[in-house]
């Protein structure tokens, strides 16, 4: 358990300081913020501390969702091109990449 806190709260700091950046102001101030999660979190009930965790994944849901909506039109044209690109090497054709000798590949579409 010891391990697990002190992991998950390496990887949460990294995911801080690409988010908010890398300065000691930051830095410190994830730290406070888990460490006072982490006294509470020992302090609580079990079914308070269920109920913190299902809120906070609900609220990481809905931020995933909105991601998802706003990237779905460069999704869409990626997905294009990818499939464009397969059908290009079904057929056959040079697709310009320079990879004339691989052996082609099957793929269902």
């Amino acid at each position: 358990a010891v391990s697990t806190v002190l992991t998950w709260g390496y990887y949460g700091l990294k995911s801080w300081t690409y988010l908010f950046g890398r300065s000691r102001a930051s830095e410190v101030t994830y730290k406070v913020v888990y460490t006072v999660f982490a006294v509470a979190g020992s302090l609580l009930t079990l079914q308070t501390l269920i109920d913190m965790a299902d809120a906070f994944l609900f609220t990481l849901a809905v931020i995933n969702i909105i991601g998802l909506y706003l990237l779905a039109p460069v999704v869409k044209r990626e997905l294009a091109s990818f499939l464009e690109f397969v059908r290009a090497r079904n057929a056959g054709e040079d697709t310009g990449n320079g990879d004339d000798d691989q052996k082609p590949v099957k793929t269902t579409v």
